[in-house]
């Protein structure tokens, strides 16, 4: 255990760039159908948001009227989402298993504090990366206040890409409701109860993300078959996103085993790096 401890610990500080510029901008995410109908009541909340290391919450939010508002996040302006990240290349192998445990990190920390309520909001455009001012890789969540909205997917423009079968379902089943009938909207209350995300159900999505940074290529719309989805990926990888990535939740692993299965992967590679060097 002692060991371990001490490769993950050198394994922290791997990612870091000598000089790196640092300037604060504003990121901008529009949302919608959120329920506090007053900015006062609303900043009042954000302030009260538990913070994380893997976590960007918002410092303010303008509610521009009960369907549309703006929140405001503060981030680098050489940081960039995790989407443009991969597309322009700037993913080194190196830091693979990095981004992946800090972006799992965050994850397990919005569904235990009851801050993510389904995984609708899990895709790479919602991951912002960026260096800190001592030159690390930073990888956050964008907390996009999911819990605030009045319907039952989330408050941003979903890409359905990342969604887990279980996800695509409840979609179909509620866009079918008439919420205008009492009981219906006692079936949307009691299945907005019994559906809220798991760590089993936003594995899903987190294998498919973890398949866009060691691949490049975004998932299809559609269920991917397991031969392209082998075929294109470093086979380092290929056994946590398969697993991950199963149709039936009984067969995937909880956030918590896909963790120890991106830090083994993390330590081998750092072992097998220490093994070049010292041949």
């Amino acid at each position: 255990m002692t060991t371990r401890t001490s490769m993950l610990s050198r394994l922290s500080g791997l990612h870091k760039v000598s000089v790196i510029p640092y300037e604060e901008t504003v990121y901008e995410l529009g949302l919608s159908n959120m329920q506090y109908c007053s900015n006062e009541y609303l900043q009042e909340y954000i302030s009260s948001i538990p913070q994380h290391p893997n976590v960007l919450n918002p410092h303010i939010c303008i509610l521009h009227s009960q369907r549309s508002s703006t929140a405001y996040y503060t981030v680098s302006k050489q940081g960039m989402t995790l989407h443009d990240f991969v597309k322009s290349k700037k993913v080194k192998k190196s830091h693979m298993t990095d981004i992946i445990l800090q972006i799992i990190n965050g994850y397990i920390f919005l569904i235990k504090n009851r801050i993510l309520l389904t995984e609708c909001s899990i895709s790479p455009k919602f991951i912002w990366v960026q260096y800190d001012t001592s030159g690390k890789l930073c990888v956050y969540v964008v907390n996009t206040l999911e819990q605030l909205s009045k319907d039952n997917f989330g408050t941003v423009n979903y890409d359905k890409k990342y969604w887990s079968p279980e996800l695509t379902s409840r979609y179909r089943s509620y866009i079918g409701l008439d919420i205008d009938n009492k009981s219906e909207v006692n079936i949307y209350k009691l299945k907005r109860t019994n559906t809220c995300v798991s760590n089993i159900s936003c594995v899903y999505s987190i294998g498919l993300i973890i398949y866009f940074i060691t691949s490049t290529q975004e998932p299809l719309e559609t269920n991917m078959c397991r031969p392209i989805l082998t075929s294109i990926i470093d086979p380092v990888y290929s056994d946590c996103i398969i697993h991950s990535t199963e149709d039936k939740v009984e067969h995937r692993p909880t956030l918590e085993d896909l963790k120890e299965m991106i830090l083994h992967i993390s330590i081998d590679q750092y072992s097998g790096a220490n093994c070049c060097t010292t041949m």
